[in-house]
């Protein structure tokens, strides 16, 4: 094939909306949609994961803090007259 005719046949590809992929240009697009899908994939759990995270240690300090309260207001009656 002459060099004429395969620059006739890649401009109506183009033209058709084709493109002939010599290079693997194609190929190499679609991985690179591929892995950026995944990294945003990736991304979206860590970012589950940290909001469960934060939402757990959140809860770990109410529950301690409603201990202390508890220990204070048990103790607290015993302790009053020291402080007076």
């Amino acid at each position: 094939m002459s060099q004429g005719v395969g620059a006739e046949l890649q401009r109506r590809a183009r033209r058709d909306g084709l493109e002939l992929d010599f290079f693997g240009r194609v190929a190499s697009l679609k991985e690179a949609a591929l892995a950026q899908f995944l990294a945003t994939e990736e991304s979206r759990k860590a970012t589950q994961i940290s909001l469960v995270a934060a939402v757990a240690s959140g809860w770990l300090t109410v529950l301690a803090d409603e201990e202390l309260l508890d220990i204070t207001r048990r103790l607290w009656p015993r302790a009053r007259p020291r402080c007076a």
